[in-house]
């Protein structure tokens, strides 16, 4: 209001009468286009067209002076409350110390007068819970005002403190909103708080055992070093913030039950979207890398999912084994699920899917996979292929000494399931060693079915009952839904090799393999629906 009394306060002339007019233009988007203001001469109309610019101006000033000192009257009418688009703030599971992520609600006013209300927190300063509304946080806000129609946003965040208790517990308060009326209107806050054991830069340098007590939250990195080994107890849960990966030099053993399975995944236990939870996600943690020098490492019934890559290792010597998987899933991986190179890996009753580039990616070493799913259904833009198996890197070559495939599937997206670069003869010091490749017995999705290293194979074929994610229960990239148990027309069904099943008598999640006849292929034995 100052600028505009000190501007107005004396008739100006020359060059300011020019500033004016093209101030007050701009100001009230006035167009006196076909009116030149220096080729005005008469000062009279000069005069006139002033005066009536300031009539305007101080109008206008007026009209805004008288609208700021209108007294704005408050319902007190019971019947004129709130409506919440909720009841209820829940947050699942908040690991103590660490604190949520912030959640809102929208407050509306569907009232035709305006109201006035406070917010407090039913539990005051005992509560666990954080709230800003009206842009303000506090215990307790005053004078929260809402015009008629309008509406305002509630946010709400909640820190829980750490106690003894390994099992999740119940946190709970409310919200009250007073209304002028002295209407009380309330939303309830829910929370399940988890003890947790948090890991931020811890080498392992002796040996140690991970139990399931309590979860265990790595905030950074957990690294085990060489000649230390770490084993995971059945039921136990490693939660990864993002960024944090688990590296080890020595050796790990993972060893779940069918029934206490051993779980690797992101900290976010919130959603992206209503129908999208993170640990949906690929790409929300590192991932395990197994370094040069680590031996008998062993993943047995552990699920490990969300991650840039699931397992990698190299190794310095392929003759002794690296990687032992059973009963395993490595799913939803922005990069590989197992990327291996110059290593040795026994793969059994396991499901490798859903990768950005390869499912399962081998460059030379050793390696042999029985009754696995290795399936690319990856939704997130391209992939490779489900299985990529080489002999070569850049201008680097590796011996591959075995890579064999027996009663698994191998399928995904496309007409083409298989990648990778096989050479022969190796390099001048491996001239009398040709790479051992072999896909046996097993349902293969590829334009290829002429390859010398194919034996008594299903090939997935659009002319099949079912071929493609039709193999499979539920495939739905749409919600990330994925059930990868077999349909009971999959053409994988009964063409296993029975041999196999006296060392591999259940397949991943405890179904017998008929000793009558010949198995499924992959690591799921069909059950009827």
């Amino acid at each position: 209001m100052g600028f505009f009394a000190c501007y107005f306060a004396e008739y100006p002339s020359g060059r300011d009468n020019i500033k004016l007019y093209k101030f007050v233009k701009w100001l009230f988007g006035l167009n006196f286009n076909h009116i030149k203001v220096k080729e005005i001469k008469d000062k009279r109309l000069k005069k006139w067209l002033f005066l009536h610019f300031v009539a305007v101006v101080r109008f206008t000033i007026l009209l805004i002076v008288v609208s700021c000192n209108k007294s704005i009257e408050y319902s007190n009418n019971p019947s004129h409350i709130l409506s919440l688009s909720t009841d209820t703030i829940s947050f699942d599971t908040v690991f103590t110390s660490i604190g949520s992520v912030t959640k809102s609600m929208t407050i509306y006013n569907k009232n035709s007068a305006a109201l006035r209300l406070s917010a407090s927190l039913a539990g005051a300063e005992s509560s666990n819970f954080r709230m800003n509304i009206y842009g303000e946080n506090g215990i307790t806000v005053q004078d929260i005002e809402i015009a008629p129609k309008d509406s305002l946003y509630l946010f709400v965040a909640v820190t829980i403190d750490p106690d003894q208790r390994d099992n999740a517990f119940f946190i709970g308060d409310s919200i009250l909103f007073t209304l002028e009326s002295g209407v009380i209107q309330k939303i309830m806050l829910v929370a399940y708080g988890q003890n947790v054991n948090i890991i931020k830069g811890l080498k392992i340098l002796n040996d140690s055992v991970f139990t399931s007590n309590k979860p265990y939250l790595i905030l950074d990195s957990l690294y085990v070093a060489p000649e230390a080994t770490l084993r995971i107890m059945p039921g136990a849960t490693l939660y990864f913030h993002k960024g944090a990966g688990l590296g080890v030099a020595g050796t790990l053993i993972a060893t779940g039950t069918p029934d206490s399975l051993i779980t690797f995944r992101t900290d976010r236990l919130d959603n992206l979207f209503n129908y999208l939870p993170y640990d949906k996600l690929p790409g929300q943690w590192e991932g395990i890398n197994l370094y040069s020098g680590s031996y008998y490492n062993k993943f047995e019934h552990c699920r490990i999912y969300g991650a840039h890559y699931g397992i990698a290792a190299i190794s310095r010597n392929c003759d002794t084994l690296t990687l032992t998987l059973n009963s395993t899933s490595i799913h939803n991986i922005e990069g590989s699920c197992i990327d291996l190179k110059n290593s040795f890996v026994i793969a059994a009753n396991s499901l490798f899917s859903n990768a950005g580039i390869n499912c399962v990616s081998l460059i030379g070493g050793r390696s042999r996979f029985q009754f696995c799913t290795i399936a690319n259904f990856y939704p997130w833009g391209e992939k490779d292929r489900s299985l990529a198996v080489s002999n070569k890197q850049f201008d680097n070559l590796y011996p591959l000494l075995e890579a064999t495939f027996i009663n698994c599937i191998i399928t995904g997206t496309g007409k083409e399931s298989l990648g990778g670069e096989v050479v022969d003869s190796l390099s001048p010091s491996f001239t009398n060693e040709l790479s051992k490749f072999k896909i046996s017995n097993s349902l293969l999705l590829t334009t290829d079915t002429l390859r010398e290293y194919f034996f008594n194979n299903i090939f997935d074929r659009s002319e099949n009952a079912v071929s493609g994610s039709k193999n499979f229960r539920f495939i739905d990239g749409a919600v990330l839904n994925y059930d990868f148990r077999l349909d009971s027309l999959s053409p994988a069904r009964e063409i296993g090799l029975i041999e196999y099943v006296a060392e591999y008598p259940v397949d991943i999640i405890g179904v017998p393999r008929t000793d009558i006849g010949r198995p499924d292929s992959g690591c799921y034995q069909y059950t009827p629906y």
